[in-house]
């Protein structure tokens, strides 16, 4: 959570935010794994050691979008489902099937 502070701007023990910023984190941690179709902890296939960092990043900007852009529409930009550096981040950790 002192992770998901510090990316939003926020002093590091700052908790007063910690209720909205809870369920977005946990959020980010469902859809890494959807959009991967890897889990980071528990049932096989995980995240491999070595692409936890990128994982977590996406998880900490994901988290961090929806922290600043409360609605599901964003009006004056273009959208999209995953911010561009998630997809950029995730797209070689999903898992390939047949």
């Amino acid at each position: 959570m002192q992770e998901l502070r510090v990316q939003v701007r926020l002093e590091v023990d700052d908790e007063s935010h910690d209720i909205d910023l809870q369920p977005k984190l946990l959020a980010a941690v469902r859809a890494v794994e959807n959009e991967t179709g890897r889990t980071f902890a528990g049932v096989e296939p995980r995240i491999d050691e070595a692409d936890l960092p990128a994982a977590k990043v996406a998880v900490l900007l994901l988290a961090g979008h929806w922290y600043r852009n409360r609605e599901a529409v964003t009006v004056g930009s273009a959208g999209s489902d995953l911010p561009m550096g998630v997809k950029l981040l995730l797209n070689p950790l999903a898992k390939m099937g047949i």
